[in-house]
């Protein structure tokens, strides 16, 4: 070998050499950056904790006397599954929620001259139709309170009670929402897909979250919002989806935004960290999930041949601002249906406890619960900043 092809391949060795430490430095940094990454998720992992799930598909509950397990669930996850009703119960109420679509849409039809229409049944696609809905445009079918009598029995009832009073750290002065049923209609038929009947929520807040961290600091209690499903609701069956822990997170997400006035409902942008973390919450017929008003929420759409059933129904604390801010507190929900008033003093509650009557606005509270904010000007009755949107 001359001196030439000695030199050339020290050369070549050289290159090799050198090659092989720029990839192995490549690698190096190629696992610190998949390292960083992987912190950054395990941390992300942390601020948005996954609820628990049970082996049954469902997710953990508990039973209303379980105070602190429902109350430390809340805490750290934003959201907690309690049982409050039977399956018997639930199923009850299921048929008298479609009872009562079907007398409310027939009632329309005749007024505008039209035959009542099909009875709804879960059983008869044919009656899914949107003309035989109150509301066929309304997300949810339905554009009033429900007032029947297992609807209000489901709003009074001790376990639900037990439930938020836990939550409002045992305060028993509180009222209870009057409000709407919700339907999904089955998005499969006979093998088709109806896509016209989907309806999807995206991940949002029903309240304005900056008003939200200004009455937690200013400390007033933290609010809920519940619904009872009254239907067993894995995810195909369209079912309540949650961030848990965005609660505790908006206090730093809002310190790096501009506050916002809105008294609409508020949505996160598409891209925000918490979108990545929603879980489906899929509940047990006769299972209430609650949620901090706070907390990062949506609806995944029904995707089958099975029909969403759920009943909405939340408390809060029997401030005089709750009237003003809440458009399904008793007394505001009264004052626009004093006909239905009428029939339920005149037909249902004779036959409440007083608890009961209290809960529904109907029989006044001996006093009034601390309300941190009563020093404010109150406003005019309307949704305001505080108030509830929409429902999920």
């Amino acid at each position: 070998m001359d001196v030439a092809e000695l030199a050339l391949d020290l050369e070549l060795e050289d290159d090799s050499e050198n090659i092989a430490q720029r990839a192995a430095h490549k690698a190096a940094r190629a696992a610190e950056i998949a390292a960083s990454r992987q912190a950054q998720e395990r941390d992300w992992a942390s601020v948005f904790p996954r609820y628990p799930s049970a082996d049954d598909g469902f997710m953990v509950s508990f039973e209303p006397s379980e105070t602190e397990a429902i109350r430390s669930t809340m805490e750290r996850f934003g959201v907690v599954v309690v049982r409050v009703l039977s399956r018997e119960q639930a199923e009850a109420t299921a048929q008298e929620a479609l009872d009562d679509a079907t007398a409310h849409a027939a009632a329309a039809r005749v007024a505008a001259g039209e035959a009542p229409g099909l009875p709804i049944s879960r059983d008869n696609p044919l009656s899914w139709e949107s003309s035989n809905w109150p509301a066929p445009r309304s997300k949810f079918l339905f554009s009033e309170p429900a007032f029947t009598r297992r609807a209000f029995e489901n709003r009074t009832c001790d376990a639900v009670y037990e439930a938020f009073r836990a939550l409002y750290g045992g305060e028993h002065r509180l009222w209870s929402s009057i409000d709407n049923w919700g339907v999904m209609r089955p998005t499969v038929v006979g093998g088709v897909e109806r896509e016209e009947w989907r309806t999807e929520l995206a991940p949002h807040w029903d309240v304005n979250p900056f008003t939200s961290v200004h009455d937690a600091a200013a400390g007033v209690l933290p609010r809920f919002q519940g619904l009872v499903a009254l239907v067993d609701c894995p995810v195909e069956v369209g079912t309540f989806v949650a961030v848990p822990g965005s609660h505790r997170f908006l206090p730093e997400w809002c310190s790096h935004r501009t506050p916002s006035t809105s008294t609409q409902s508020m949505r996160p942008k598409r891209d925000d960290i918490m979108c990545r973390y929603t879980q489906p919450i899929p509940l047990r017929a006769g299972e209430i999930v609650i949620w901090r008003f706070e907390l990062v929420h949506a609806n995944v759409a029904n995707r089958c041949e099975r029909m969403r059933l759920v009943q909405f129904i939340r408390m809060m604390p029997a401030y005089p601002r709750s009237v003003r801010e809440d458009k399904y507190a008793p007394a505001r929900v009264w004052d626009q249906f004093p006909g239905a008033r009428q029939r339920v003093e005149r037909e249902l509650a004779p036959a409440w406890t007083q608890l009961q009557r209290r809960l529904l606005g109907l029989e006044d509270w001996d006093s009034r619960p601390h309300d941190p904010l009563a020093s404010e000007t109150p406003g005019p009755a309307d949704d305001s900043a505080h108030g509830v949107a929409a429902n999920t």
